[in-house]
């Protein structure tokens, strides 16, 4: 290109130069009939080859200048972008998903047929506590219960029954004694109805099983009087990986993606809230799901918005 302008400019010169000399040097008109005459008409093409051959060039010259510039903008937005890229990558790295931690909290429905006996057994054994406290003010309660209640009043918030507590023992047909789940989670946000029935393997799957019983039980029972409420808790230390595909490393990661969470028994549990801790103490605390049944187990599906951020 700048080899074809510069053989441009020297053709407009060389032509301009030319037919100029060409006029001074000749008539271009007749002086008896005032017509133009041979030498005139060459020297008047002449003019109008050398004119279109300058703007040719100038054309061409802005031509070339607009491609600089366009070229110099696409390739500082690319130096952008790798910037950017880089630096995503670099905080990424310095905020990665690790030791993940899930903390789940379960409304238990008290109609179910195979816990309305034993419901009722710790309805009484809160109405027990709850007359000891009021006249001792002691929260921690025999068989494992501690009362959850304002210092002044004493009014009672709730009902906590420890993980060793004797009470969790009782006949209970072994409904709540076992909390499992699969974790599905997407990099991206998927139509809600279609994540909660998708077969293929997520991006990332954790499995958490949690457990009232052996060494390090994990599920705990609360009763919140005022609602009439009854809810089983629970954490598990490390949620287990099943599938990993690499694409969700890190808690910036989290912002617009989908997680499903499948409740792999069938318990008469609805999920009120997942919490899932994924560094240092940072944690997505997630209380609004859709809720759907698939293949006979609840499942919930949550999309993260993309201002999400850890607490």
């Amino acid at each position: 290109m700048e080899l074809a302008i510069t053989l441009l400019r020297l053709l407009a010169a060389a032509f301009s130069g030319a037919f100029g000399v060409l006029g001074l040097l000749t008539n271009y008109r007749d002086e008896k009939t005032k017509r133009i005459t041979r030498w005139g008409r060459i020297a008047l093409v002449g003019i109008v080859v050398s004119t279109a051959v300058a703007l040719l060039t100038q054309g061409l010259e802005h031509w070339r200048e607009q491609n600089k510039s366009i070229s110099a903008a696409i390739e500082a937005r690319d130096a952008s972008r790798r910037a950017e890229a880089t630096l995503n990558n670099i905080n990424r790295l310095l905020q990665p998903l690790k030791d993940i931690k899930v903390g789940f909290t379960f409304k238990i429905a008290d109609d179910d047929p195979r816990l309305v006996r034993y419901l009722k057994f710790l309805r009484d054994k809160f109405d027990e506590a709850a007359r000891n406290f009021a006249a001792t003010g002691n929260a921690n309660q025999p068989n494992g219960i501690m009362v959850i209640a304002e210092l002044e009043t004493r009014r009672i918030d709730s009902f906590d029954i420890w993980p060793t507590s004797p009470l969790l023992a009782s006949d209970r047909a072994g409904v709540l004694e076992l909390v499992a789940l699969n974790l599905d989670w997407y990099a991206t946000a998927q139509y809600p109805r279609a994540a909660a029935n998708a077969k293929a393997e997520p991006d990332l799957r954790l499995n958490v099983i949690a457990t009232d019983y052996g060494k390090d039980p994990r599920l705990h029972t609360q009763y919140e009087p005022k609602s009439n409420k009854f809810l089983l808790s629970g954490i598990f230390p490390k949620a287990s990986v099943e599938a990993d595909k690499g694409v969700i490393r890190s808690v910036l990661d989290v912002p617009g993606s989908t997680i499903v969470i499948r409740l792999l028994n069938k318990h008469p549990l609805t999920l009120e809230n997942l919490t899932i801790s994924v560094a240092e103490g940072q944690n997505f605390k997630i209380t609004k799901f859709q809720h759907f049944i698939v293949d006979d187990l609840d499942t919930y599906v949550y999309i993260f918005p993309k201002d999400t951020k850890p607490r």
